[in-house]
C-alpha cells in the first residue's frame, strides 16, 4: 500500500509538471519550486528518520525495556483499561510515535488483558486511544513538528493551544475507561508479568536511572532546543549506554541505528514486545512526504492552489 501511495505522489508530480509546461512553464523554475519545498521542509525529514534510529537505539539502550520492566510492575494491581489509556499516552508522549508504542507496550497489554480475559476490541480501543492523544503533543513527534514548521509556531505556544481540546478529551475519556474497566478483574496474571520482568531483567541491565533519559529529552524540547538537535543528543547518548552498559559493539549498534533492532531474550513473545525500528525503513516515509512536498510546492508556485481556493469560496 505505501508502495502504491509512493508510485501516486509520483505519477502525480510527473502529471503536474507535464500541464505547467503545456501552460508556459519552464522546467527550470519548476524544479526550482520543487527543490525550494524539500530544503524549506528538510527538518522532518532528519525527524522521520531520526525517529526510526531513536525506537531502535532506545530499544536496544535498555531505556524502553526499562520503562517496561517498571510499567509492568505498576499493572499488577490497577484498572488495566485505564491503566493501558494511561500509560501508552504517558509512553507515546516520551517516545513520540503512536506506532511505536502501539508496537511495543501495546502489544504487551494486550497479552496480559487477554489473561484478564478482557475482550481484545475494547483493551485495544484504550491502546490506541491513549497513543494517537499524546502523539499529537509530542515534543519528538513528527507531526508536531511538522505542525510547527508550518504555523511557525514554538512548541510550548502549540501546546498550550492544543491542552484546551485534549485536557477535556483524556479527563472523559479517563472516566469511560476506568468506568468500563471496573468490570473486570483488577489484577492482571502474574505469571505473565513474572516472566517477561525476568526476561529483560536477565536480557538487559536495568535500573531506574534509565527513567531520567526521556524526561531529559522532555525538558529540552519544552526549553525550546531545536527538535532535531535534541533527538541527535538522545540516539548519540542512548548509543553511549548500548556500548557501554548493555555491552553491545560498535558495529552492531550502528547496524541497529539504521536497520532497527532485534532483541533476543530467549522468550519469542518478549522479543516481538520490543524489537523494531531503525532508521532504513523509514525511507519509504521520507520520499512519500517528500513527494506530497514537492507536489504542494509546485501546486502553490504555479498558484493552482489559489486559484482552486478562489473559486469556492
Amino acid at each position: 500500500m505505501n508502495v502504491l501511495l509512493l508510485i501516486a505522489f509520483a505519477v502525480a508530480n510527473i502529471l503536474t509538471i507535464l500541464f505547467l509546461l503545456k501552460k508556459g512553464y519552464k522546467l527550470k523554475n519548476l524544479l526550482i519550486m520543487m527543490i525550494d519545498g524539500v530544503i524549506e521542509c528538510k527538518s522532518i525529514f532528519y525527524i522521520i528518520l531520526l525517529m526510526g534510529a531513536t525506537i531502535s537505539i532506545w530499544l536496544s539502550s535498555g531505556i524502553v525495556p526499562t520503562i517496561i520492566y517498571y510499567g509492568f510492575d505498576y499493572l499488577k494491581d490497577v484498572n488495566l483499561l485505564l491503566a493501558a489509556f494511561l500509560g501508552t499516552a504517558i509512553i507515546s508522549f516520551v517516545m513520540g510515535t503512536a506506532c511505536g508504542t502501539l508496537s511495543t507496550i501495546g502489544i504487551a497489554l494486550l497479552g496480559m488483558g487477554a489473561g484478564l480475559k478482557i475482550p481484545a476490541h475494547i483493551l485495544l480501543g484504550a491502546i490506541v486511544s491513549g497513543s494517537f492523544i499524546a502523539d499529537k503533543i509530542a515534543p519528538i513527534s513528527s507531526l508536531t513538528n511538522l505542525t510547527i514548521q508550518i504555523t511557525g509556531t514554538k512548541f510550548w505556544y502549540y501546546l498550550k493551544a492544543s491542552l484546551f481540546t485534549l485536557i477535556p478529551t483524556i479527563m472523559v475519556s479517563s472516566f469511560v475507561y476506568a468506568f468500563i474497566g471496573a468490570k473486570y478483574s483488577t489484577s492482571v496474571d502474574v505469571e505473565i508479568i513474572a516472566k517477561y520482568r525476568e526476561s529483560i531483567s536477565q536480557g538487559f541491565v536495568i535500573t531506574p536511572y534509565f527513567l531520567l533519559f526521556p524526561l531529559l529529552v522532555i525538558i529540552l524540547a519544552f526549553i525550546g532546543l531545536n527538535i532535531v538537535y535534541n533527538m541527535s543528543a538522545g540516539v548519540v547518548i542512548a548509543s553511549f549506554i548500548t556500548i557501554i552498559i548493555q555491552k553491545n559493539g560498535f558495529v552492531q549498534v550502528i547496524k541497529t541505528i539504521l536497520w532497527g533492532y532485534n532483541a533476543q531474550t530467549g522468550l519469542d513473545s518478549l522479543d516481538a514486545l520490543i524489537s523494531g525500528g531503525g532508521a532504513m525503513p523509514l525511507l519509504e516515509v521520507v520520499f512519500i512526504v517528500m513527494g506530497s512536498v514537492t507536489l504542494s510546492s509546485l501546486l502553490e508556485g504555479a498558484h493552482l492552489l489559489k486559484s482552486l481556493t478562489e473559486t469556492i469560496y
